[in-house]
């Protein structure tokens, strides 16, 4: 197992979300992985969608402290190189394209996706090791 995690933004919605319904299981794996151990590896775009969907329901200073939050973590931008490196791997994935550069940077930085949707774990499984919050929580206590 990688000693990256690439989180989907579906992971960082429902920690920020307590009426959501996968809240509690997201608050488990937040607080039961032990993150410093891990190098968190998010392209741009997770940090946008994120951005985009507090936006609509949170405050300025919500926003802004998970903003804060999310800097602790390696963001890779979609620059020129990167974007080349990354679309070289689309056709590997049936995904939109947000989750293609989701799964197409755990592939490149050889991290381990971490996401609650399912078409996304499902083609990334062909490829690399994806889990759901709750079953890394499992395998890392296991």
């Amino acid at each position: 197992m990688a000693d990256r995690l690439t989180l989907d933004s579906s992971v960082i919605v429902a920690f920020l979300n307590k009426r959501d319904t996968l809240f509690n299981d997201t608050e488990r794996f937040i607080q039961g992985v032990p993150i410093g151990k891990y190098d968190v590896v998010i392209p741009t775009i997770v940090v946008c969608e994120v951005a985009n969907v507090l936006s609509r329901n949170a405050t300025p200073m919500a926003v802004s402290g998970v903003m804060s939050y999310l800097e602790a973590f390696h963001w890779v931008s979609l620059d020129r190189e990167e974007t080349l490196s990354l679309t070289s791997h689309f056709s590997k994935y049936k995904l939109k394209t947000s989750d293609a550069i989701v799964a197409g940077t755990a592939l490149r930085y050889r991290a381990t996706l971490i996401s609650w949707d399912e078409k996304l774990l499902r083609e990334s499984r062909k490829h690399f090791t994806s889990f759901t919050p709750t079953e890394f929580l499992k395998k890392i206590r296991s």
